[in-house]
């Protein structure tokens, strides 16, 4: 994976663009290679609502690559 960016502003949005893949055997083969984009809202000022929307955004991406792995293995 490569977070190619991850910030926000107090008040605003924050977004999490990572370029990620899922590689297979020794060979490290790449069965999948993707590009996510996520934007998710503070709502209010303030760095904990900030950590807390970017907390999101990860989960966010998590499930992302999560579901693509199941959807390998079937």
């Amino acid at each position: 994976m490569e977070v190619i960016r991850f910030d926000g502003a107090l008040g605003g949005d924050v977004s999490l663009i990572a370029r990620w893949a899922i590689l297979e055997g020794k060979e490290r083969k790449v069965v999948l290679a993707r590009k996510s984009t996520i934007i998710e809202p503070s709502g209010t000022q303030g760095y904990e609502a900030m950590v807390a929307a970017g907390s999101r955004a990860l989960e966010k991406l998590s499930r992302e690559i999560a579901k693509a792995i199941k959807t390998l293995s079937q």
